[in-house]
C-alpha cells in the first residue's frame, strides 16, 4: 500500500513530526499552501506544492521538485516572476518552475525595456495593497496602480540596496530561530530533570502524588447552536472565540483569534478565565 505525507501550515508537535518522518518512508510529499514553511522547518523535501501560496514566507524549493510535465510555469534564477492571488492581492516572488493550479494566480513580468522584475515586486511590497472583497483585483484595481519608473541603472540600484536588507534580515531572523531552538532545548532538559522526582538525580522524592483529577476541575466547552449562525460571531462587543487553529505549534494562544463571538452568543457560551488550561 502506498503512503503519502501531507504537511499543512499547522503543525503541533514539530519534534514528535519530524522524528516520523525521519523513522518513516513515504511514496509522495505534499505541502498544502503555508505547510511549505513547515516543510523547510523539518527539512522535508515536497514532491507536490497544492494552493495560492498566500500565506506562505518562503518560496525555498529546488529546480528538480517540479517535473509533472503538464501545467508547469519554468520560472527560474534567470527568470523570474511575480505571483500575485487576485482575490487577496497577497504576492510571492518565484524563481524555480511551479505547477499552475488555478486561475485566482496572476503571474507577473516585466518589460524589460521599461521595468526591472526585481525592482516591481519591491514597490508591490511598498504598495501593500490587499483586499476583503471576493473579487478579481488585477484587471480592475492593481494594473491601475501607477508608480514612480526611474531609468533602469537606478532601478537596479534601489534592488541591490533593499535586497542586501533583506539578506540581513533573513540571516538575523536564522540566527534567532537557532538560538530559539537551543533555548527550547534548554527548558526541555530542565523540566524533564526537576519533574522528575528522585528520578535521574532531579528534585527530591519527598513528595505526595495525587491524581490530576484531585487537583483540577474541567469542563467541556460549548457553544449555541446551530454553529454556522452568523449571529453568533463579530459585532460590536463580541469577544475572542479558541478554536483549534488558535493553537500555535507549541500549543500557546495565538493573540488574536480567528473568530470572535457575538454579545448574542456570549451568555450561551462558555467563558475560561484568565490562567486555565486549554486541552
Amino acid at each position: 500500500m502506498k503512503t503519502a505525507l501531507i504537511i499543512t501550515s499547522i503543525v503541533n508537535d514539530a519534534i514528535r513530526i519530524r522524528r516520523s518522518i525521519l523513522d518513516a518512508e513515504y511514496d509522495m510529499k505534499i505541502c498544502c499552501d503555508g505547510g511549505l514553511d513547515r516543510a523547510a522547518e523539518l527539512g522535508v523535501k515536497p514532491d507536490i506544492l497544492l494552493g495560492d501560496f498566500d500565506s506562505v514566507q518562503h518560496f525555498d524549493v529546488p529546480d528538480d521538485q517540479t517535473d509533472e510535465p503538464d501545467g508547469i510555469y519554468n520560472a527560474s534564477k534567470e527568470k523570474p516572476v511575480i505571483i500575485s492571488d487576485d482575490f487577496t492581492g497577497a504576492l510571492k516572488w518565484v524563481d524555480f518552475p511551479f505547477k499552475v493550479k488555478s486561475s485566482a494566480m496572476k503571474i507577473l513580468t516585466a518589460n524589460d525595456d521599461k521595468a526591472y522584475i526585481r525592482y516591481l515586486y519591491h514597490v508591490m511590497e511598498y504598495i501593500g495593497f490587499t483586499s476583503a472583497e471576493h473579487k478579481r483585483l488585477w484587471i480592475s484595481i492593481y494594473s491601475a496602480f501607477k508608480i514612480p519608473v526611474p531609468p533602469i541603472e537606478v532601478q537596479t540600484e534601489i534592488v541591490q540596496i533593499l535586497d542586501g536588507y533583506t539578506e540581513s534580515v533573513t540571516a538575523l531572523q536564522q540566527e534567532l530561530e537557532k538560538e530559539l531552538t537551543a533555548r527550547k532545548k534548554q527548558y526541555e532538559y530542565y523540566r524533564d530533570f526537576l519533574l522528575n522526582f528522585g528520578v535521574h538525580g532531579g528534585a527530591t522524592s519527598d513528595c505526595e502524588w495525587r491524581t490530576l483529577g484531585e487537583l483540577s476541575k474541567y469542563r467541556r466547552g460549548s457553544f449555541p447552536q446551530p454553529y454556522g449562525n452568523k449571529d453568533w460571531y463579530d459585532g460590536d462587543g463580541a469577544m475572542p472565540f479558541v478554536q483549534v487553529a488558535d493553537i500555535t505549534e507549541n500549543m500557546n494562544l495565538v493573540s488574536d483569534t480567528n473568530r470572535k463571538i457575538s454579545l448574542l452568543a456570549q451568555p450561551k457560551s462558555v467563558f475560561a478565565p484568565k490562567g486555565s488550561i486549554i486541552i
